[in-house]
């Protein structure tokens, strides 16, 4: 929910009211509890995050993800904008349109949602030189601010009762050339079993890196630099070292030591970081396999150094 920059403002006459926005979500939770509600955006100065949402990647996208998470999601649900066009183009599924200052026999397509209040005689864009500013029916934008979010629900209702079809996406073959970099323990445990929408190589700085970590009870991922391994680094062997035996005594199939740990430190001082075998992360820069060389790197080199890292788009 954002304008276009060059209009220089955070309000138009073609945005869905916030309060309609957070009312849908409510509903869509309620109808639909097993969906991910994702919100994307250009920034947060520019649009604002919706209560409700399950996962704001608003300011934290490229235009390759936007392309992926437009192509794969089940609904996209937005005003008449170029997400909707760019979804489009890609053959990705439906789309809600809520439909107002421009018309729907032009900008719409045929297996979208697209929804209009019907309440103005005439669509209004680019009819006066200020309609992205103001409504030119001297109303408070009443072509959006008709359009209620339980009539929204209903017609989304309809279409997951009647006409949605999941496509059947195609699990990603990683190339020979990337699984040779691959750690061949964590590739054929893990990985290999996993369905991989997408994959690509990126640059990321190795401060912005998130690791799995247990605490006992369960596994939530936390800052590289709080890590046990990066305070093993750090000075603080003995959080490493009770982390280990913690491990040992609440897990099955360990596989980490302090041993293993130093092995691997010393393997790096003498034959320094391999960087033939990728730091593997998810679409979110959580460590997938490769936290405690990420660790040697980050202390070796800072937090703002950049690795190469093979991003895998997993089904979550």
């Amino acid at each position: 929910r954002g304008m276009n920059p060059k209009v220089k403002s955070e309000e138009g006459p073609k945005l869905w009211p916030v309060r309609y926005y957070e009312k849908l979500i409510e509903l869509l939770h309620r109808y639909y509890p097993q969906y991910l509600l994702v919100q994307l955006g250009e920034s947060e100065e520019r649009c604002k995050l919706l209560e409700g949402i399950d996962i704001s990647l608003i300011g934290k996208t490229d235009w390759d993800d936007v392309k992926i998470l437009l192509k794969r999601a089940t609904l996209h649900i937005d005003g008449e904008c170029g997400m909707v066009h760019l979804r489009k183009a890609l053959n990705g599924g439906a789309s809600v349109v809520l439909f107002g200052p421009t018309p729907i026999d032009f900008f719409g397509y045929e297996g979208n949602i697209n929804i209009s209040a019907d309440v103005c005689p005439h669509w209004c864009v680019e009819l006066t030189d200020d309609w992205e500013y103001h409504c030119p029916n001297m109303a408070t934008n009443i072509c959006m601010t008709e359009i209620k979010p339980e009539y929204v629900m209903e017609q989304i209702n309809n279409y997951f009762e009647n006409e949605m079809v999941i496509p059947d996406y195609e699990n990603k073959v990683l190339p020979e050339d990337i699984i040779e970099h691959i750690d061949k323990e964590y590739y054929d445990n893990y990985l290999k079993n996993d369905t991989i929408f997408e994959y690509e190589l990126v640059k990321e700085k190795v401060g912005n890196l998130l690791a799995h970590v247990y605490d006992g009870k369960k596994w939530d991922y936390i800052p590289l630099e709080e890590t046990p391994a990066y305070r093993f680094l750090e000075g603080e062997e003995y959080v490493y070292s009770e982390y280990i035996d913690m491990r040992e005594e609440k897990l099955e199939n360990q596989v980490h030591s302090v041993e293993r740990f130093r092995s691997l430190i010393h393997s790096i001082e003498t034959d320094g970081l391999d960087f033939s075998k990728y730091i593997v992360i998810d679409a979110f820069n959580n460590i997938r396999d490769g936290q405690h060389r990420a660790a040697i790197f980050m202390k070796k080199y800072g937090k703002e150094a950049e690795l190469e890292a093979l991003r895998i788009y997993r089904c979550i």
